[in-house]
Parts: structure tokens; sequence; C-alpha cells
């Protein structure tokens, strides 16, 4: 059955800006997109088989974000007028002296009450107790932890796994933090084999676990490719910035979503840890 809702007409509206997936997507399907049958009421559509994300003014732009100059009606077909955009592009970041990069992202877990007061598994950050229900998944949580810190590709992918579709939302608390741990990983050891099979085979297995928009954005944030805010920490924390600048990356980032940030930035932070040496 497809996934796209019966429409017979698109209401039109002015791209200010799009992310380079959401602009090959519109451009592959003359600027219209359909709603999402499943989520008529969620600011997402499809484009050529892509799922694009819809907002007015976005706090912080994604590769599937179109950016536009007024609100869009829910559950419609839109046409999207495309001219004069250009597509905004993810930073590739250059670690270069990952150890300082490491005792930065470590410090920046030191310091996580100036960021603001944690939500969702960032309470973990913390050595403190999420709230119910991911309570009941903060041992899973600190065993991928663990996983992370002793580089265990096996321990590692059977702790994610549990992990997948745990939480409410478009974006469950345990697919924003498996991504976000992946993301950080990948930064420190990119186009490594090992890690790309892992990554490979969570993209494989998250849509069997949670449902389509989940699993495209974990797809993302494996693959590199996500929200600007955590791009920006990335380069705050490479960058020799005052550490405000850390804190003030990082409190954009929690601002996503109920928990989502905070989520995305506890994975990260957990994959970070210094190695455990054996």
């Amino acid at each position: 059955m497809s996934e796209l809702a019966a429409t017979t007409s698109a209401t039109a509206a002015r791209v200010l800006a799009a992310g380079s997936i959401a602009y090959q997507a519109l451009a592959k399907s003359r600027g219209r997109a359909e709603p999402l049958a499943t989520f008529p009421d969620a600011p997402y559509l499809q484009a050529a088989g892509h799922i694009i994300w819809v907002g007015v003014r976005p706090r912080s732009m994604h590769p599937r974000m179109v950016a536009v100059a007024e609100p869009v009606r829910s559950g419609v077909s839109v046409m999207f007028d495309m001219t004069a955009v250009v597509p905004f592009a993810n930073p590739v970041h250059r670690l270069g002296d990952a150890s300082a990069f490491i005792a930065r992202a470590t410090a920046l877990r030191h310091r996580i009450t100036e960021v603001g007061e944690p939500r969702g598994f960032g309470r973990l950050l913390g050595n403190d107790t999420p709230p119910f229900p991911l309570d009941l998944a903060a041992p899973l949580v600190r065993r991928f932890a663990l996983a992370l810190v002793t580089n265990d590709i096996e321990q590692i992918e059977q702790a994610a796994i549990p992990l997948l579709g745990l939480g409410s939302g478009l974006t469950p608390s345990g697919d924003d933090l498996v991504g976000g741990a992946l993301f950080a990983r990948n930064l420190r050891m990119p186009r490594n084999p090992a890690w790309q099979r892992l990554g490979a085979r969570i993209i494989t297995i998250a849509p069997t676990r949670t449902h389509a928009i989940s699993a495209v954005l974990l797809a993302d944030l494996i693959d590199g490719s996500t929200y600007g805010v955590l791009h920006a920490l990335v380069d705050a924390l490479i960058e020799s910035t005052p550490f405000a600048t850390v804190i003030d990356a990082a409190r954009s980032l929690t601002a996503i979503g109920h928990s989502s940030g905070w989520d995305m930035l506890t994975g990260f932070l957990f994959a970070l840890e210094p190695p455990i040496k054996a």
C-alpha cells in the first residue's frame, strides 16, 4: 500500500531554505510533496520517495528540512517554489587532535548543569534516574554506554537494538540516543570498516523496531548528516573557542523537541568518553 495520501490539488509554499536531501527530492518531484498517510498531522511530507520536514524559521537546518515563508496546512499536497534556493550542505568535520576534542567533550559532561535541566535520558549524564517509563530502560542505556567505552562492537550492537523505538514521540528517546552515539563515534573513526558495518546493520534493523520518520532521521545521524546545531556543537568542541561557546551550542541542541536534543547529546557524550585501556 502506498504511503501517500490521496490528493487532487496542492497548496503553494515559498521556500526560504532547504537541506540537501529535501532539495534533491523536490528537484526530482518538480517541487511537489504529499502528506504521509500514517502521519497526516505531522510536519513531514514525502517527495520522490524521500521524507522531508517542513518548518517556519526553524532553529536548526537539517538535510531533510524545508524552511518556508508561511505555515503549511497539515494533510494536504504542497507545491514548493524552489526559485533561487541554494541547498544547505552539512559541514565536514576534521578533528585533528582527537584527544583535545574528547577532553572538551568530557569537560562538557562535567559541566552539564550549565546547559540546563536534563530531560529524557539526559538525566543519566548526571548519574540521575530518567523519568518513567525511561527509568525502566536505564540499565539498557548503561550497558550501551559501557560497551561504547570498551569499544566492543558486538556488545554495542546487542545493547543498541533493544533501545530502538523505545520512548514516545516522533523520534523515540532510544533512537536519538543511539543515533547521537554512532554519529560521535564515526567522527572519531571515519571510514572505519567495523563501524560502517555496525551503522549499516542498525539502519537495516531500525525500520522493524521504530516508525518510518524516526528510522530515516536515525539513518541520517549515523551517516553524519543531521541537525545544524549538532554540527555546531562539534565545531565548538574542535575549535579553541571559549568554553561558553560549547555550552551555548549544547543549549541549542537540547532545545530540539521535548527531550530529543538531550537524548542525542547523551548518546554523543557517552560515545566520547575516554576509552578503557586494557
